[in-house]
C-alpha cells in the first residue's frame, strides 16, 4: 500500500518530446524562409533574357530591395545557426 506521504512523480517526457518537435518545425520553417530568401536575391540580381525581353534591376529602390533580402537571407542562417547550437546544447545536457 502506497503511504500517503508520498510525493507524486511527474513524467516531462511528452512535454521535451512536444518541445523536440516544435523546435525542429521551427528549424525547417527557418530554412524554408532562408532558401526562398537566396532564390529571391539570385533571381533578382540576375539580368533575365526572354526572347528581345530583358529586365534590368537599375533603380536604388531596387537595389535597396536587393540588399534586404540579402541582409535577409543572412539573418536567417546566422538563427540556423543558433537553433543548432541550441539543439547541440540541449542534446549534451540530456547526456549528462
Amino acid at each position: 500500500m502506497a503511504n500517503a506521504n508520498t510525493t507524486p512523480v511527474v513524467i516531462l517526457a511528452p512535454a521535451a518530446s512536444f518541445l523536440k518537435d516544435k523546435f525542429h518545425e521551427t528549424n525547417w520553417a527557418i530554412c524554408q524562409a532562408s532558401y526562398l530568401a537566396h532564390f529571391l536575391a539570385s533571381t533578382i540580381s540576375q539580368q533575365v533574357e526572354d526572347d528581345a525581353n530583358v529586365i534590368k534591376i537599375e533603380s536604388p529602390a531596387s537595389e535597396g530591395f536587393l540588399m534586404i533580402l540579402n541582409q535577409l537571407a543572412s539573418s536567417l542562417e546566422n538563427m540556423i545557426s543558433l537553433l543548432d547550437e541550441c539543439e547541440r546544447a540541449a542534446l549534451k545536457g540530456e547526456a549528462s
